[in-house]
Parts: C-alpha cells; structure tokens; sequence
C-alpha cells in the first residue's frame, strides 16, 4: 500500500532485512488510493538494488480509497476497486514478468510529488494538520482488534496481571485512521473535525 506518497516503513524494513539477492529478478507493485504512487517506486526499486536484486518491473493498481476523511466525502477512487478490469491488469503483468529479464528504472518523480512527500512523511506536520485518533474510554473494552490489525504498531497497551487496559497510540501511528473501522465497538474516532475538514481542502490542493 501507498501512504502519503511513500510505502510504509515496514516495507523498507523487510527489504532491508533480506538476505543478499545476488541478481534475483524481482518486481513491485503497489495499491494506491488516490492513483498517486509519488516516490514509492524509486524508494522501492532503490532499496532492492541495493540488496542485489534486478527489478525487471513496476506497476501500481487503483485500490478504493481507505483514508476516512476522504471516502466520507467520496473523494478518490470508489470503494468497488480492485474491479475484475483492475484484476485482469494485475494478472497480465503477472504473467509477463515470468518471461521479462530486464531491468527498469522509475519513472522521474515530479518536484511537486517530492515536496508532498517530505511534508507529509514529517510527523510533526502530519500532527498539525492531519486528524488523528481519540480511543473513547467508556466503548473500549480492550479488545485488542486494533492492535493486531495496524502494521505500523500504532497502537499498544500495557496490560496488568488481572486488568486488560485500554491500548493508547504510540509514536508509530502514521495516522491512517484505518483503525476506526477496524473497531467493533467503535471506540475508535476521529480527534479533530476541524483537522478533517482541514484535509479535505489540502485534498483540493493535491497535497494529500
């Protein structure tokens, strides 16, 4: 997936942790809401190299919008994606990257998708502008969902001996906000409706 213009951390991490690929073909792709990959690509392909790894290719699919803020206002792609013609794409690269051999490079980045990036990879920024989360007390019943489901390790508790606590947000939240549907007792909200708002018209910016 594709989070404010970049993969997400745990990518690089596992790509840095790979063994030595000593010219193994390798290809990626990637999912992206608003159809805006940004510097992933170059990121990605840079971080293989790297490992010794010949990337004969790169693609990105449309996939439905996931950020809450903008699938509530229907900006970004429909929720129907990946459609059976987003799927046929996805299967005939497939096929084709058995038989490629080649290496490929990224596409140039534009200055303007690189200076999103930078902003929006900044957490002090993101915090200043983007909404983040507020774990209601009185719904949440420690379930844990929440945890297991966010890949960032956003969120964590400390559970005592004959007590399950309430999880609270660590320093790793990106503030995808995708644990708010996770939630079955939605315990889980949005911190600011004036941050919401807000990204909404960095939206009609095309900052985010």
């Amino acid at each position: 997936p594709v989070y404010f213009h970049r993969e997400p951390r745990y990518i690089d991490e596992l790509i840095s942790g790979l063994p030595p690929l000593n010219g193994k073909n390798a290809f990626v792709f990637c999912s992206c809401g608003m159809n805006s990959p940004g510097e992933t690509f170059e990121r990605v392909i840079d971080l293989l190299s790297q490992q010794g790894a010949n990337v004969i290719g790169a693609v990105y699919f449309p996939a439905a919008m996931s950020y809450l803020p903008y699938r509530r206002r229907g900006f970004g792609n429909n929720e129907n994606l990946p459609d059976e013609e987003v799927l046929a794409s996805a299967r005939r690269f497939g096929a084709s990257m058995t038989s490629w051999q080649t290496a490929v490079s990224s596409q140039p980045v534009s200055l303007s998708d690189r200076m999103k990036a930078w902003v929006l990879a900044n957490s002090t920024i993101r915090k200043l502008f983007l909404p983040g989360i507020y774990i209601n007390p009185e719904l949440c019943t420690g379930y844990g969902q929440c945890m297991t489901r966010c890949q960032f390790n956003g969120l964590a508790r400390d559970d005592e001996e004959n007590e399950v606590e309430i999880p609270y947000i660590t320093d790793n939240c990106i503030q995808c906000l995708q644990c708010i549907d996770w939630c079955p007792r939605s315990a889980i909200e949005i911190s600011s409706r004036i941050k919401e708002l807000l990204s909404s018209f960095l939206y009609h910016l095309k900052i985010h």
